[in-house]
């Protein structure tokens, strides 16, 4: 099981690996199903999965994924498997999950991706600090989010992104157009929602957002919506 930590400036990072932090969603290959974080089978198209021809003694971690700014479309597709998105989307695999048969190492089967008509993330060998930030300036002014850094086990990593991401509840709309009221761990802050999305969004309804940091209060600094999480179940929840 892999271990999240906080990245640290200060800490020397060479011999570990860094990857581009791709913004999409996180999906597990298992069993001959993809499965959102949330545990939750993915409706995507049949005709998607015969595309990817997976494997079913394995499991693999990844995300689907449009492009670079898609996240939102993204989400938007995971409840409609007629989708015409799904003809553009791709699996990118990440990482190898346990369960999987132990006699095919992560090497094997990332030889054997292509094969299968799915992509995999480079992983590139860290230098030194100064090879990192390099290719994290390089990611981030072509649009990109940010890096992943594993160890040289993977069992542990973290990510290096100008914002951070988390996620929050819609509470109420204010009195302010455009603007709803989010809980964070039990503490309320304002947020504001583009207007594509105002018909979409209801009460109870789980929303990324990015931040500069986290004040004392709780308050997230500068929010800035990025999606509605819609691979949740919302089951009891009335989804205009």
């Amino acid at each position: 099981m892999s271990a999240r930590y906080q990245y640290n400036p200060a800490k020397d990072y060479a011999g570990w690996y860094m990857s581009e932090k791709l913004d999409g969603v996180r999906a597990v290959w298992d069993e001959g199903r993809l499965w959102s974080s949330g545990d939750l089978e993915i409706q995507c198209p049949a005709s998607f999965i015969r595309k990817l021809n997976l494997p079913r003694d394995v499991i693999l971690h990844g995300e689907l994924y449009l492009g670079k700014n898609s996240l939102q479309r993204m989400l938007g597709m995971l409840t409609n498997s007629m989708h015409p998105g799904w003809d553009c989307c791709r699996f990118v695999v990440y990482g190898i999950g346990e369960g999987s048969d132990e006699a095919r190492s992560m090497a094997d089967i990332v030889s054997q991706i292509n094969a299968f008509g799915i992509d995999c993330v480079a992983h590139h060998l860290i230098r030194s600090n100064e090879h990192l930030l390099l290719y994290y300036h390089e990611v981030v002014s072509s649009c990109g989010e940010g890096l992943f850094l594993r160890s040289p086990d993977f069992v542990q990593y973290c990510k290096m992104k100008a914002l951070e991401d988390m996620e929050a509840r819609f509470v109420r709309w204010t009195s302010d157009p455009g603007y709803v009221m989010c809980d964070l761990a039990g503490v309320e802050f304002k947020l504001q929602i583009p207007r594509f999305e105002w018909e979409r969004i209801v009460p109870g309804m789980e929303i990324t957002f990015g931040h500069m940091g986290i004040y004392a209060s709780g308050k997230p600094r500068e929010p800035r919506f990025k999606a509605i999480r819609m691979d949740r179940d919302y089951r009891g929840i009335v989804v205009g």
